[in-house]
């Protein structure tokens, strides 16, 4: 859900991959209409509420007017790697 509903497409239209805790739940943060889970419910736009329980994200999503869309793969394709204190490699081998 929170990956899927609320991460997924707030990193697709920003870029930015932030969700805040908010009383109930968690939220979005860049996400314009943002959308907030609150106890068993999410709430998008216009103040259009889900019901979470028995609803595929793919479902949630459509209700809300989003697309559910996967992190998966994003931190490898665009993190470049960390650099290694001087000797680290010739000390692992």
């Amino acid at each position: 859900m929170a990956e899927l509903v609320l991460a997924g497409p707030q990193y697709r239209a920003t870029g930015k991959l932030r969700l805040s805790v908010v009383a109930g739940g968690f939220a979005t943060t860049a996400l314009t209409p943002g959308l907030r889970v609150d106890g068993l419910r999410v709430a998008g736009a216009a103040g259009v509420t889900v019901a979470i329980g028995g609803r595929t994200p793919r479902a949630l999503g459509a209700e809300l007017g989003v697309a559910e869309s996967t992190l998966a793969g994003e931190g490898r394709a665009r993190s470049s790697p960390r650099p290694q204190p001087a000797g680290l490699q010739s000390r692992l081998k």
